[in-house]
């Protein structure tokens, strides 16, 4: 009974369920408000691959990317052609000298050079000691008895003695240039620089006269010889003229520094002083260039050498300098008197010709400060040495002093002609230039 009502009741509901499906399907009804979208459902499968479409245009180019790493090298490459030659570069300064090799073996001996010029004469030696007294001669017949004698006084023949005095008028004066210079001497030949002629005189020692005139730069001061060239300081040209002894012709002319004024030959090379900038030129004697320039004082002016050092007076600086003429350094700077001109070397001391002091400052060579300073006379010039003594040519007094170089004893003044200013020993006479008289004169040792 229970279970016949469920039924019923379950069967009416379906039959009213029914009956409204077909009426609503049956019958027009308004369509209602879109109700919300449910929720996605679960993806379903992917469906097959479509067919590729057609290729689109390119697009346009992007921006480059950042730069790779470099790769490995390459393997190198042919070698090209060889470049032409470039110039070729200018000298190098002369290198320091090397340390001293092993000797190599002896050659064969060369022929005999041609005989170079007589040496300086050396000093005379001591004198030999006296020999015993030799045996008495025998005695001579008896004379004839003379005329009585007269009285008189003692007289003296003064001209007989007037003879032993130097004179020079006894050595007649060769007329050269205008204001001469500077002496050399070449072993047969006295070279003379004329300094406003800007010519240089050749004479020979043998017969006294003029043999050429050599035309050189402007103002002409010092003079040197090389054994085979003689060497020319152009004054006012900053210029070295360097001459053919024989053939009597400029054979090059070299630029130095500012006024160059004298100069000296080591052997090798030829040193310069330039006045006006305070430095010596060290000339290649064999190349003509120059191998350094050395400072030394102030207006650079007499220069000698005395086999291992050059010397310098610095006229503004009242010194001289002593340069080792191996490396080019200087090794001492020494004050001697007022406004010192020339030097000279005497085998042992270097002299120096004080100009205002009126004296010669004497140095050992070996040291580097002066022994003694002697008096000579009114403004000393140049200075020449002749194995024994050095000859000192005193401008304002117009003489020369003849001084003892080992004690600086004054043996003799000789009176000359106006102006000496330069010296030089040609083995066995003294030459002497007088700047304002503009002569040469030979002065019989």
């Amino acid at each position: 009974m229970f279970a016949s009502n469920t039924f019923s009741h379950t069967t009416l509901k379906v039959l009213l369920c029914l009956l409204v499906l077909v009426w609503t399907s049956c019958s027009t009804p308004k369509e209602g408000p879109q109700g919300e979208i449910g929720p996605e459902g679960p993806k379903g499968d992917r469906g097959p691959q479509g067919i590729q479409g057609l290729q689109g245009d390119q697009g346009a180019d992007g921006k480059p990317g950042p730069r790779g790493y470099t790769g490995a090298q390459g393997p190198a490459g042919t070698q090209g052609p060889s470049g032409k030659t470039g110039n070729s570069g200018l000298p190098g300064t002369e290198g320091r000298t090397g340390p001293k090799g092993d000797q190599g073996p002896q050659g064969n001996q060369g022929p005999q050079g041609e005989q170079g010029p007589r040496g300086y004469t050396g000093p005379q030696g001591p004198a030999g000691a006296q020999g015993d007294q030799g045996p008495l001669g025998p005695a001579g017949s008896d004379g004839l008895n003379g005329e009585p004698g007269k009285d008189a006084e003692a007289t003296v023949d003064t001209t007989r003695i007037s003879l032993v005095r130097w004179d020079h008028s006894y050595y007649p004066s060769i007329e050269v240039g205008n204001q001469p210079r500077t002496l050399a001497f070449d072993g047969t030949h006295i070279w003379v620089s004329n300094s406003v002629d800007d010519t240089v005189s050749k004479i020979s020692i043998d017969d006294e006269i003029i043999t050429a005139t050599i035309k050189v730069g402007d103002g002409p001061r010092g003079l040197t010889f090389d054994g085979s060239y003689i060497w020319v300081a152009n004054f006012y040209d900053n210029s070295v003229s360097k001459i053919s002894a024989t053939e009597e012709s400029v054979v090059s002319t070299i630029t130095v520094g500012k006024s160059p004024r004298k100069l000296v030959f080591d052997g090798f090379h030829i040193w310069v002083t330039n006045n006006s900038d305070g430095t010596v030129s060290k000339i290649s004697a064999e190349t003509g260039t120059i191998t350094a320039t050395i400072e030394v004082g102030q207006g650079p002016r007499g220069i000698a050498f005395d086999g291992k050092h050059i010397w310098v007076v610095n006229t503004f600086d009242d010194s001289v300098s002593k340069i080792l003429a191996s490396d080019n350094t200087i090794l001492a700077t020494i004050s001697v008197g007022d406004d010192p001109t020339e030097v000279a070397f005497d085998g042992e001391h270097i002299w120096v010709a004080n100009y205002t002091d009126g004296t010669s400052s004497k140095i050992l060579s070996s040291g580097n400060s002066v022994v003694t300073t002697i008096p000579i006379g009114k403004t000393p010039f140049t200075m020449a040495f002749d194995g024994t003594h050095m000859w000192i040519p005193n401008y304002a007094d117009n003489t020369i002093s003849k001084v003892m170089a080992y004690n600086g004893a004054i043996v003799s003044t000789i009176q000359v002609d106006d102006g000496p200013n330069s010296v030089v020993f040609d083995g066995q006479n003294i030459w002497v230039s007088h700047l304002i008289s503009n002569t040469v004169m030979k002065l019989i040792k």
